[in-house]
């Protein structure tokens, strides 16, 4: 059996589950963007089958035992003041409850 991991920086909040594929057959996060100037998108990660949802607007990717370098600079607070502010207006208009605090975050996909 083989392990594949890959690593997610974001700045996002998790969200439940089950709502992954209302955002997956509906235009719902493109109209988003449209209307507000925004990058929103959606990123399931976690470990093995038990993978968490994510409400996103920054994601970078990294594959283990890559070196990938991230300026502090690309995260300003006035910055991410911004992201904030789009992702609490989204989940605000569409009634979706927060599962934890918005804001930078390391994830870890564990696959097999």
């Amino acid at each position: 059996m083989k392990l594949y991991a890959t690593g997610y920086l974001v700045f996002g909040v998790k969200i439940d589950r089950h709502l992954e594929e209302g955002l997956e057959v509906s235009d719902t996060l493109r109209d988003f963007n449209l209307a507000n100037g925004a990058s929103l998108g959606y990123l399931t990660a976690g470990s093995f089958e038990d993978d968490e949802l994510y409400l996103v607007t920054l994601c970078e990717t990294a594959e283990p035992h890559e070196g990938k370098y991230l300026s502090p600079r690309a995260f300003p607070r006035k910055q991410q003041t911004v992201w904030r502010r789009q992702i609490e207006k989204f989940l605000r208009e569409l009634k979706i409850e927060p599962r934890d605090r918005i804001g930078l975050r390391l994830i870890a996909d564990l696959d097999n």
